[in-house]
């Protein structure tokens, strides 16, 4: 309860007072200002916390100390979770006193390291104002994308924008992808690697190019390690003064990554289950009986994972979720032709539905190496678990038929 109380005067301060106070700094060369960028260690539960955090810390020299940072949400808000589905992510700039920013990250066990910049008190004024500006009411709230414009785009963005002439990052030629430098911050965390490989389509298989690698926090932290400034009249510059930790993780989270992702990943789960499908089919098959009960459940199970991802392709508005080849094997269809594979079933019909997707899962399988989209690995047994049913139901079909 006082840090909030702490966190609503400060937003009086800084809405209210605080602009004409950097303005007076400016004009009259009050107050110095240092600006750092501040980069938290990735969390080890919710899964926004797995990729870190950014802030931009501004001190004066007459004691102030705030730490501002973009991406802050509600999770209690009306309708969070419909609206995030639909790629409707207004997220917002916060800002608090350094001091429990700091301890709120201590507190979690996690890490934080400063990179104070190399600015000059024009281009921190110029910053710190735009910042302020930025966080009034009317410009507080941002329509938030995860690749493009997040925690650590926004702040690289601003310090590009207050500095005289330009920033020069590392030219080395990147061959990451966006989904490599995702799965780098969910080793130990195979579910959510598994989960956002789903949703994700082809579009985050490209390489990264330029300072689009610097959507991560740690990589902006190298990025800013190894920039220069660029000015229009004097030296160059590097754009990072000093650097420092400011309190060690403690979390546990770089134990996790490296003891790996245990026994009980999507990959270990669905290969169970394509091993329970081939042993109950073989067995259908020897003795003649179709097994509806699990031919329901799997293909229900797999229809409603194609509801979701057709949903994010025709209908969210969240980037890099079209394009997506995990749709051949998991689609609407699925439900949509059950109620008329249950009734062939009962009168041991041909089902024409079984037939064309076991003949599209066996292109898929072919294409499955020339595919413009890395498909996660615990997608080919359940694939193949599909495609074993399908198969299944139409020789035991085939059979009755002809008898």
């Amino acid at each position: 309860m006082n840090r909030q109380l702490a966190q609503a005067l400060l937003g009086l301060f800084i809405i209210v007072l605080a602009p004409a106070r950097a303005y007076c700094a400016g004009e009259r060369g009050g107050d110095s200002l240092t600006v750092s960028l501040l980069t938290c260690s990735p969390g080890t539960t919710e899964i926004y916390s797995l990729f870190g955090h950014t802030g931009l810390r501004v001190q004066t020299s007459g004691g102030g100390d705030v730490v501002f940072h973009y991406g802050v949400f509600d999770y209690d808000a009306p309708h969070f979770i419909w609206r995030f589905v639909r790629g409707e992510t207004d997220y917002a700039i916060g800002c608090e006193p350094f001091d429990a920013f700091l301890d709120s990250y201590r507190a979690q066990g996690l890490g934080v390291k400063e990179q104070v910049l190399n600015l000059t008190q024009e281009e921190c004024r110029r910053l710190y104002q735009a910042l302020l500006v930025n966080y009034l009411p009317e410009n507080r709230t941002y329509r938030y994308n995860y690749f493009f414009d997040n925690c650590a785009t926004r702040p690289r963005v601003k310090v590009e924008e207050a500095v005289d002439g330009i920033v020069k990052y590392d030219d080395r030629e990147d061959i990451e992808t966006f989904r490599g430098a995702v799965h780098g911050c969910l080793q130990g965390h195979p579910w959510a690697r598994f989960g956002i490989d789903l949703v994700l389509g082809a579009d985050v298989d490209r390489q990264m190019e330029g300072v689009e690698r610097y959507f991560l926090p740690k990589y902006l932290h190298d990025g800013f390690r190894n920039a220069l400034v660029v000015p229009r009249d004097t030296a160059f510059r590097d754009l990072v003064l000093s650097e420092s930790d400011l309190c060690q993780p403690r979390n546990g989270a770089a134990e996790m990554a490296a003891a790996g992702d245990g026994f009980w990943t999507p990959r270990t789960c669905s290969l169970l289950v394509l091993l329970l499908v081939v042993a109950v089919s073989i067995y259908g098959v020897v003795k003649g009986r179709a097994f509806l009960g699990l031919d329901i459940v799997l293909f229900s199970l797999a229809g409603c994972v194609g509801l979701l991802l057709t949903f994010l392709t025709f209908f969210s508005q969240h980037p890099a979720v079209d394009s997506n080849w995990n749709m051949v094997v998991f689609h609407p269809f699925h439900l949509l032709f059950l109620p008329l594979y249950i009734r062939n079933a009962r009168m041991w019909k041909m089902d024409y539905y079984h037939l064309a997707n076991a003949l599209v899962l066996v292109v898929f399988f072919f294409c499955f190496s020339v595919l413009p989209q890395q498909i996660n690995t615990a997608v080919v047994p359940l694939a193949l678990s599909l495609w074993v049913r399908s198969l299944s139901y139409s020789i035991l079909a085939f059979e009755h038929r002809w008898r």
